[in-house]
């Protein structure tokens, strides 16, 4: 369907009028305030699959629209089409790879509805603004919540900015459908990070702010099963505004000059995109106007602060974004920001593939009052199920989540924490006993068209040395393919030949998410020369061993410890110097070898299930001390399921 002709009889349908023509022509002949929405000019008059409605039935199914301070000649009739779920353009169908580019992924709007649910939203007073509104996923779920509540002319309060003049032509119609007499949503064509609309006030005074601040609608009551699922959790009820547990109040702003610049919204919403590799320019634009610029941010970490800065003293974020800024550590200052300079309130994990369209995005959802002193706990919410929500919910230390491993200790029970402090006490860590590097980098560009640009099948030249890649790598074995690569100088990164000739243990440093099982690592006495999907361990000081050493890091109990601590595509050098080494007794730590050597010498792939369970008996009496640990290991497994695939 075309947009303008969608437009048109999404209008005809909603007013009872029949309309025609450009949806800028639609609205001016109802009456409509054309002069608000300056971006209809620029609609273009797009080709679109179509899809229905989702969510609750609109209002505007058999409730005419107020134009021009008049109720239509159509009020109070339903159409002739009647009260079917309405058809709506499908931005999400919309050129896959342009919609990539531009780091948009729609959010299910029952999921909206349980998050504003379970954090007291839309506020009793005051206005709510969409950064990045879309298509309004988030902003109509407010915008029916109010119409329910009784509020008098709702769209006045509703804010979106977005660049896509077609998002806001499909927003602003979904939203007079919700309240067709609730006046006019601001809905502005704009770059909100850039550009930031006008209820945002960059230098208002903070405390006069919080002077004049009258709440934001704390309410109680309602949220039904999830209500009381929370309440089982010693937390406050749901269904409203929760009350901070540890004393509230405004934050220390003096020795932060950037927390003066706060805005008048009473909630800031959404799920703004996400982009990676921004452009030089924006990259210094942005970083110019945001504090917690540093590294390779992604786009979306600049919508958490600006978010925050855009709410008025007590106004509440609620913002869908990936995980990376929990886990990445290049992105301490936006953690430093979020849970320690505000009040975190919650933290809600959706499940890996939550977005069918970026299996790799594993997303959350994150609840921060603006201008509040932390307090001691916040909920973190886990194991979402689409019809029943999140399974449970625990409290945790807002700092906890400022260090890159927080979130996965947060995951973590107190009773494999305590195991985990044991594993760490008196013991060194892996990077203090032995040499720890990554493989060979070919080139910083790659070719288009080829995988590598110096590997080949067979060796061709004195230069070439057998190269191993991750896939070849399992569990205390290697399985070469064969494959030869060019060695010297032309490299981006040739590493140390002397250490890649040597004996060494090899591990893949690239491990998808959902895998439970973290480490894999095999040892080279062969003298493979590592692609940078790998990383080497080399060279350990007595009385350790590379056979000691593997054996540890196949284990279940180092893998729990490893799951418990570092959650990210990337098994990087840092996190595996920081594994913790037990120094043991001789007979225990020969113990470990033993079986190592067992399972290096047995046919075939995959470790049998009775020599597992002995390495991780020999494994944990290193950790732990002597005696049977089948109890512990059992939650050791427990965890690495529990866990896999959740930040």
């Amino acid at each position: 369907m075309r947009l303008h002709e969608w437009f048109a009889a999404w209008m005809t349908r909603l007013t009872g009028r029949p309309c025609r023509g450009t949806p800028r022509e639609v609205l001016r002949d109802l009456g409509g305030p054309v002069d608000r929405y300056p971006w209809l000019a620029g609609v273009e008059d797009s080709l679109y699959p179509v899809k229905l409605s989702p969510g609750p039935q609109t209002g505007g199914c058999s409730t005419s629209l107020a134009v021009a301070g008049q109720e239509s000649a159509g009020a109070g009739a339903e159409s002739a089409a009647g009260p079917d779920p309405l058809a709506l353009p499908d931005l999400e169908r919309r050129g896959r790879g342009a919609r990539r580019a531009r780091g948009q992924f729609y959010t299910p709007e029952d999921l909206v509805r349980r998050v504003l649910r379970l954090t007291g939203l839309p506020p009793a007073e005051g206005e709510v603004l969409d950064p990045a509104c879309g298509d309004g996923a988030w902003l109509v779920p407010v915008a029916e919540a109010w119409r329910e509540a009784g509020v008098a002319r709702p769209l006045e309060r509703i804010w979106g900015c977005d660049l896509d003049a077609e998002a806001l032509l499909i927003c602003l119609a979904r939203l007079l459908a919700v309240a067709p007499a609730g006046g006019w949503p601001h809905l502005e064509q704009r770059d909100f990070l850039l550009d930031p609309p006008s209820l945002v006030v960059p230098g208002a005074d903070f405390e006069a702010l919080a002077a004049e601040s009258t709440g934001v609608g704390r309410r109680r009551g309602g949220g039904g099963a999830e209500a009381e699922r929370c309440q089982k959790a010693g937390r406050a009820g749901k269904g409203g505004r929760h009350e901070s547990t540890g004393g509230g109040g405004a934050a220390d702003t003096s020795n932060d000059p950037d927390m003066g610049r706060f805005g008048g919204f009473a909630a800031v919403i959404g799920n703004p995109p996400y982009r990676v590799n921004l452009d030089p320019t924006l990259r210094a634009a942005l970083s110019a106007r945001f504090s917690t610029a540093e590294g390779e941010k992604d786009l979306y970490t600049f919508f958490l602060e600006g978010g925050v800065r855009a709410l008025r003293p007590g106004g509440t974020l609620v913002m869908l974004t990936s995980h990376t800024y929990l886990v990445n550590h290049q992105c301490a200052k936006i953690r430093e920001f979020l849970f320690r300079r505000h009040s975190p309130q919650d933290l809600f994990l959706l499940p890996a593939r939550f977005f069918p369209q970026a299996p790799g995005v594993l997303p959350v959802v994150l609840a921060v009052r603006a201008g509040e002193a932390p307090s001691s706990s916040m909920r973190l919410h886990g194991q979402y199920d689409p019809e029943r929500g999140w399974e449970w919910t625990r409290l945790v230390d807002p700092a906890t989540l400022c260090r890159p491993e927080g979130i996965r200790l947060a995951l973590v029970p107190p009773a494999m924490r305590e195991v985990f402090a044991r594993m760490e006490a008196g013991n060194p860590s892996l990077g203090e006993v032995a040499r720890v590097g990554v493989g060979i980098q070919e080139s910083l560009v790659r070719e288009k068209g080829r995988v590598s640009k110096f590997v080949h099948q067979t060796a061709r030249s004195s230069e070439d040395v057998p190269v191993l890649r991750g896939r070849e790598v399992q569990p205390f074995k290697i399985v070469w393919e064969g494959l030869y690569l060019r060695y010297g100088p032309h490299l981006s990164y040739a590493g140390d030949a002397a250490v890649f000739q040597g004996e060494k243990i090899l591990y893949q440093n690239i491990r998808h998410e959902s895998l439970p099982v973290r480490l894999v690592a095999a040892l080279d006495r062969q003298g493979f020369f590592p692609k940078n999907s790998l990383s080497y361990i080399a060279r350990p000081v007595v009385p350790f061993t590379l056979e000691y050493l593997v054996g540890l890091l196949n284990s279940t109990l180092v893998n729990a410890w490893f799951a418990g601590h570092f959650f990210s595509f990337h098994v990087t050098v840092g996190q595996v110097r920081r594994i913790p080494i037990p120094i043991a007794d001789r007979e225990r730590r020969a113990r470990v070898e033993s079986v190592a050597r067992e399972i290096a010498g047995t046919p075939g792939a995959g470790v049998p299930a009775p020599v597992q369970a002995a390495l991780d008996e020999a494994v944990a009496a290193c950790y732990l001390g002597p005696g049977r640990h089948s109890g512990l290991l059992d939650e050791a497994k427990k965890l690495l399921a529990q866990i896999a695939g959740v930040c």
